[in-house]
């Protein structure tokens, strides 16, 4: 089976994209999805720093954590990384920019969390059973084609509304559409108790959209 790799990738690789990641693979965490890697890393990352104690008690208390905490030192992002992933999520747009500095030929594969949120689950649940492979090993096949087409339809979805006017959340956040805050930064007014929510809930809607996916493959 050909595997797919998603990419997450924040500042550090202490906070965001190993939060994101983590909740990926729990979202995704059935024999469908064996085709699917997750990995996750950061443009100025400490080589072996550890996870952030907030973001790590926040999992555990979503019952996304259970049992032993699994070994995360942070990592740096390299070209290898970017090359090999089939969708690349940046946590917020100076990530973004960073990473296509690093490889421009990523950015038909790169999208911030939140535009993958918004544009995502409708084209998931919207696919045409002509354009997508059917094969149910072809796992790969599948997410290639959805993030082609989240690429063709970007700028179709007003990214600049506030999050909170755009999905249901329980905790409501008022933070503007495109990005992910850093709750590391001094000074930008964003807490971890915040963002974390924010974060969770907007990957559990990419998770969503890939089950919509994967549950339909043979279906339609």
């Amino acid at each position: 089976m050909p595997e797919f790799t998603a990419l997450v990738v924040c500042s550090a690789n202490v906070c965001r994209s190993p939060s994101a990641a983590a909740v990926l693979r729990h979202r995704l965490a059935g024999p469908e999805y064996r085709g699917l890697r997750i990995t996750d890393a950061g443009v100025r990352a400490f080589s072996g720093q550890s996870w952030c104690r907030e973001a790590v008690a926040h999992l555990q208390r979503q019952k996304i954590l259970t049992g032993e905490l699994p070994d995360h030192p942070a990592r740096q992002v390299d070209a290898a990384d970017l090359s090999e992933a089939g969708l690349v999520l940046a946590a917020d747009r100076a990530v973004l920019g960073t990473l296509i500095r690093l490889d421009p030929t990523v950015r038909d594969r790169l999208f911030t969390i939140t535009e993958v949120a918004a544009l995502g689950p409708p084209i998931a649940s919207e696919r045409p059973t002509y354009v997508v492979p059917t094969d149910e090993s072809d796992l790969s096949g599948v997410l290639s084609w959805w993030v082609a087409a989240m690429d063709d339809a970007r700028g179709l979805v007003d990214m600049t509304e506030p999050a909170e006017r755009r999905f249901p959340w329980t905790r409501r956040a008022t933070i503007e559409g495109y990005d992910v805050p850093d709750a590391h930064v001094d000074g930008n007014g964003v807490s971890h108790r915040r963002m974390l929510p924010l974060l969770v809930e907007t990957v559990d809607g990419i998770a969503e959209a890939v089950r919509s996916l994967v549950g339909g493959r043979g279906d339609r």
